[in-house]
């Protein structure tokens, strides 16, 4: 019987050893979480005007999308 209350004690002090481990810290579990890319978009009508300030878009795409409707108009447009 004393035997089974070490093999016992042994195992509950080898998975508190080891459980934390298994677990993942919070900012590894979920890598890039909170940050926002902000995509802004600039329009200008010749080479000789300076670049104005459009909209800024969290979604590439949309900017994307945007500038394509912009350049339809006739304007340059850069996105940064």
């Amino acid at each position: 019987m004393k035997w089974l209350r070490k093999l016992m004690l042994a195992a509950v002090l080898g998975l508190a050893v080891v459980s934390p481990l298994a677990i993942a810290p919070q900012a590894q579990a979920n890598p890039g979480h909170g940050h926002v890319r902000y995509y802004y978009v600039y329009y200008r009508t010749c080479v000789h005007d300076s670049w104005h300030y459009y909209w800024a878009f969290s979604d590439y795409h949309m900017a994307q999308r945007y500038a394509q409707y912009i350049q339809s108009k006739g304007y340059e447009v850069y996105i940064y």
